[in-house]
């Protein structure tokens, strides 16, 4: 049976953004706990208000008595949950300002490396909320920079999403400044760039799943779309179909594509497949039974945090929180809906049977032709014996 592990991601309620690093986001990046399927089907940590409010007005305070680095993220990315962009960059500029003042450290560079993914991050959030007469490519120009600044400021390799959010942009910049005539759509954008970098198809695949499961891209369809690409190329087929599918339910939701061709796909009967009816059936059945698990989840949660959040319980300070709270639906396609793992074992038997008959044959063959050579060939005559010889 298809087992799939399950992965975390960022509210869907919250916008369609990109990375935001706090210490729920650098807690989730420890644990990496979780499938790509949950990625796809919405499965996330949802928080209500109430929750970062009470973290701003605890970290607000803590930061006028003894900052710490890792406290202008959480009240940074509070401030952007609740709206406040401005109030967010302010923060965030403050903390990269100082960073810059000290000495420097690998603790040092990793958070100027997330602060710089944050202020990215809300210049992207700023540019996308803007209305439509507001010129916003300084913005997305400013997040570009940011973003080539956290990668090469990163002492390690735990920005693989800010490589998706770089294609996002380079594409957005190209499209919001008049250059659409010959712009290929986001998804073969995203693809050219990326292998054009020497990244490989799944690794593409990663930084879509990334950009979902930790930042605020959860709610564009294009993102879902370029993921099902490379699901595909990776043969893992079934979860390429959900995550199509995913795209079209947000589509029809109301959460439209930053590409507009997307939008044009989206609305067309699918999505496309070369499953069989028989194995597209079960996975809509599927897909709607994990729904109704996640969206249970949900509305049991948050009701468990909000009864404790108005205790005055925080899961900041507060380690026993979580005791007794709804446990997280562990997510699986059905066998048949999932069909055989591509990345199973048995799938190479086929192909190796081929081949050994195949050279089976070639050495039947090989004999064959060697008897009939030796059956063809003239039998060899012994010279008479002379008579004179015999005598002797």
């Amino acid at each position: 049976m298809r087992t799939v592990l399950c992965f975390l991601f960022s509210a869907l309620a919250l916008g369609a953004h990109a990375c935001l690093w706090d210490r729920d986001a650098v807690r989730e990046e420890a644990q990496e706990n979780g499938s790509i399927l949950a990625v796809l089907m919405g499965q996330a940590p949802r928080h209500p208000a109430l929750y970062y409010e009470m973290r701003l007005e605890r970290v607000e305070q803590a930061l006028g008595e003894n900052p710490d680095w890792a406290l202008y993220d959480d009240a940074a990315v509070a401030h952007a949950k609740l709206g406040s962009l401005e109030r967010a960059l302010e923060l965030t500029r403050r903390k990269i300002a100082l960073l810059d003042a000290s000495r420097p450290s690998p603790e040092t560079q990793t958070h100027r490396a997330r602060a710089l993914a944050n202020e990215a991050t809300f210049l992207m959030m700023r540019a996308l909320k803007a209305p439509p007469r507001v010129d916003t490519l300084p913005d997305l120009r400013a997040a570009l920079d940011r973003v080539d600044e956290a990668v090469r400021s990163s002492p390690n390799d735990s920005f693989e999403g800010e490589w998706g959010q770089r294609w996002v942009l380079e594409w957005l910049i190209a499209y919001r400044g008049g250059q659409r005539q010959d712009l290929p759509p986001l998804s073969e954008f995203v693809t050219r760039r990326a292998t054009e970098q020497g990244k490989t198809s799944s690794q593409i695949a990663r930084a879509m799943e990334t950009l979902i499961r930790r930042g605020e891209m959860a709610t564009l369809p294009d993102i879902y779309m370029i993921l099902a690409r490379h699901l595909e190329t990776e043969r893992l087929e079934s979860l390429g179909w959900v995550a199509e599918w995913r795209a079209r339910a947000l589509y029809r939701s109301g959460a439209y594509p930053l590409d507009p061709s997307v939008a044009t796909e989206l609305s067309k009967e699918g999505p496309p497949s070369h499953l069989s009816p028989r194995r597209i059936s079960l996975l809509k059945n599927d897909y709607e039974r994990l729904s109704s698990e996640i969206k249970r989840w949900q509305t049991d949660r948050e009701a468990f945090m909000l009864a404790r959040l108005r205790e005055g319980r925080h899961p900041d300070t507060d380690p026993n929180f979580w005791t007794d709270s709804p446990e997280s639906p562990v997510l699986a396609l059905s066998e048949e809906g999932s069909g055989r793992p591509a990345w199973s074992p048995n799938w190479l038997i086929v192909p190796v049977l081929l081949l050994l008959i195949g050279l089976a044959l070639s050495i039947l063959r090989w004999v064959f032709r060697g008897l009939g050579r030796r059956a063809s060939a003239p039998k060899h005559v012994s010279p008479p014996r002379h008579e004179a010889c015999d005598r002797n």
